[in-house]
């Protein structure tokens, strides 16, 4: 990829704040499974249910653990998950990758906030992450999280694989541009344990198309190589690696409890993002 040139950050708050209107407006009911109301159904017993919704009797009967499912009025635990790994230092024109990504947790964590639900921030790089300090106590404190957010090519304190989820939303933002990777193999297992997962990934319309110019020396974001190239030469066989590569994507993705959204940095997150959300409501 091209070395990315220095911007400004725009002004995430203001327009993320207008986002998250759209986002929350007539979506959350906040009709989750939970114990204290009407009985509505079984189900097997997943990691994070309470231990007070298990039906020991059937667990005597059958020998597995069953959960009594119903309809309870209660916030949901919302969890942002922020790459910041060195390709998403990545700019096209006057946008950068990150502060795009920034604009979208920042969405979600007013919409979050309007709806009484909690909240907690994390960033990740490669295998590792961390979790910002202080972020569930309150709206600015989150704000605050998500905006000083840096890139990082440091691994972080902690390993993907003590990351243990049940009943959230989470909502991973990424480039997802390395191999099919520990957070995507993650974001399955989450999946899998009964969580909403919304995905976003972020690609550049260069990095779609390949549209550079004929001679280009190219950045590796990750490790600073240089490669000077002929850029025709190169563009078919990028071009599908790329279609190989996504395909690999969407195939990991293919899940009832993940939803997935490939955005451009060239999009109007004004209307894209809450146009996403319609289709694809982010509380069920």
């Amino acid at each position: 990829m091209s070395r990315p040139s220095a911007t400004q950050k725009p002004l995430i708050p203001l327009l993320s704040k207008l986002i998250s209107r759209e986002i929350a407006l007539g979506q959350h009911e906040s009709l989750r499974a939970g114990a204290g109301v009407e009985f509505d159904q079984y189900r097997n017993y997943q990691i994070g249910d309470d231990l007070k919704s298990i039906d020991w009797k059937k667990y005597m009967q059958s020998g597995k653990l069953i959960s009594r499912q119903s309809t309870a009025d209660r916030r949901l635990n919302v969890h942002i998950l922020l790459d910041i790994s060195a390709s998403m230092s990545y700019s096209e024109g006057d946008q950068s990758r990150l502060n795009m990504a920034q604009t979208i947790a920042e969405a979600f964590a007013y919409a979050a906030n309007q709806q009484g639900d909690t909240l907690k921030i994390s960033y990740f790089n490669e295998a590792t992450y961390a979790t910002a300090k202080g972020n569930a106590q309150s709206l600015n404190a989150a704000i605050h999280a998500i905006n000083k957010i840096e890139i990082s090519k440091n691994p972080l304190p902690l390993t993907l694989e003590k990351l243990q989820y049940g009943n959230q939303i989470i909502i991973v933002i990424s480039d997802f541009l390395d191999p099919v990777s520990h957070i995507t193999e993650k974001v399955k297992q989450w999946a899998n344990t009964g969580n909403e997962i919304y995905v976003f990934q972020i690609l550049g319309e260069k990095e779609r198309s390949f549209n550079f110019s004929d001679n280009q020396t190219f950045v590796g974001l990750e490790n600073t190589k240089e490669w000077p190239s002929d850029v025709n030469a190169l563009r078919n066989i990028y071009l599908k690696n790329l279609e190989n590569h996504q395909a690999q994507i969407y195939a990991a993705f293919k899940h009832k409890n993940i939803c997935f959204g490939e955005f451009s940095m060239s999009d109007n997150l004004m209307q894209k993002l809450p146009a996403f959300l319609k289709a694809r409501p982010w509380h069920s």
